[in-house]
């Protein structure tokens, strides 16, 4: 995410990701931060070209095969469905670009 987008997307209010709807998020490429409850310091940072699929196909109902941050998580805490209650406590913050070159730092 280039730097002139970094106040932009620190202004986004964090939802939490059991609160998350599918249909809400979109197809767009994009950049996200997860963060762990009460923290705003991001435990997870990354770029995707499809937020929705990222976001919620591969973290919150994905597992570990096809999520670096599920995989991360998994080795603490040894059981996918752990995994998943833990991510549901977090938040996580968004911003769809409107190119895959926006996204360069």
């Amino acid at each position: 995410m280039a730097i002139r987008h970094s106040s932009k997307f620190l202004a986004i209010k964090q939802i939490k990701m059991a609160r998350l709807n599918r249909k809400d998020i979109p197809d767009d490429p994009g950049v996200y931060a997860i963060y762990k409850p009460n923290n705003e310091r991001p435990l997870y940072i990354g770029r995707t070209n499809n937020l929705k699929r990222r976001i919620y196909g591969n973290h919150l109902k994905g597992n570990r095969k096809v999520s670096t941050l599920r995989r991360k998580l998994f080795k603490e805490l040894k059981d996918e469905k752990r995994v998943t209650e833990f991510l549901e406590t977090c938040s996580i913050r968004y911003i769809p670009l409107e190119s895959m070159c926006e996204r360069e730092i």
